[in-house]
């Protein structure tokens, strides 16, 4: 009988140290399934709202033409560039292999950066100005996505494609307005960042571009005039910085 009595209170004291000693097994188990949001972060279809700001550095080539006699003609811009926010929608369908991930991605949206341009032109003597207020309208462009996850939920990528942006120009000369006119931009991009998932579905994302300007045109003029606009505006650049919140089905 003692002997059953001891078995007994043994059994009992050992119990309470078993069940810990599960519990402290299991745990570690379902704090890393806590942290996995998603068994496929940043694979399939997304879209997100953007918002950021963009600055752009308008390189105006000094040009000087000679004329007739002994007189020249010569054109100066004055530093150029133009700053402010952009609103937009984004959305990317990303194929999965392992831990890379990588497909399209497309972005739209408007825009509220503007500046204002001044040129002088002097012929001899006699000098005169002019210049623009431009002011982005909206944009939109088509981007090859590639990136790498890193840690549980997080993804390193970078992008290269091709933007379109439409802008209104304001012309002005001394003592007077000279009318508007619209203004496309076409610009090579490249960029990268980093994103990673704050819930199942939700996502948080930084990015960084950088544009080279690509060709430009104005409407309503000729194509020598647009011509000229390529040969002095050709290095033109701009650079960004978008955050998204985006949501994956």
């Amino acid at each position: 009988m003692k002997r059953i009595i001891a078995a007994a209170f043994a059994a009992l004291f050992a119990m309470p140290a078993a069940a810990a000693d599960i519990g402290m097994k299991d745990y570690p188990v379902q704090r890393e399934a806590a942290e996995d949001f998603t068994k496929t972060p940043f694979a399939g279809l997304s879209i997100g709202a953007e918002i950021g700001g963009q600055f752009n550095a308008w390189d105006l080539a000094t040009s000087e033409t000679g004329c007739e006699g002994e007189c020249s003609a010569s054109a100066h811009a004055d530093g150029i560039s133009s700053d402010g926010w952009l609103f937009g929608l984004q959305a990317e369908y990303l194929f999965q292999a392992g831990r890379l991930r990588f497909g399209p991605e497309i972005r739209g949206g408007f825009g509220d950066v503007n500046s204002t341009v001044n040129f002088t032109v002097r012929e001899g003597e006699d000098s005169a100005g002019f210049g623009a207020d431009l002011e982005l309208e909206h944009y939109y462009g088509a981007y090859l996505k590639a990136g790498v996850i890193v840690g549980k939920s997080s993804l390193l990528f970078a992008h290269v494609g091709y933007e379109w942006q439409a802008w209104t120009a304001s012309c002005h000369v001394t003592g007077g307005s000279c009318g508007s006119v619209d203004v496309d931009t076409e610009w090579f991009v490249i960029g990268g960042g980093i994103g990673t998932m704050l819930a199942d579905n939700i996502s948080a994302t930084v990015t960084a571009d950088y544009l080279a300007l690509s060709d430009i045109s104005a409407d309503g003029v000729g194509s020598s005039v647009n011509s000229q606009l390529s040969d002095v505006l050709g290095d033109s650049e701009a650079v960004r910085v978008l955050g998204r919140v985006g949501y994956q089905f």
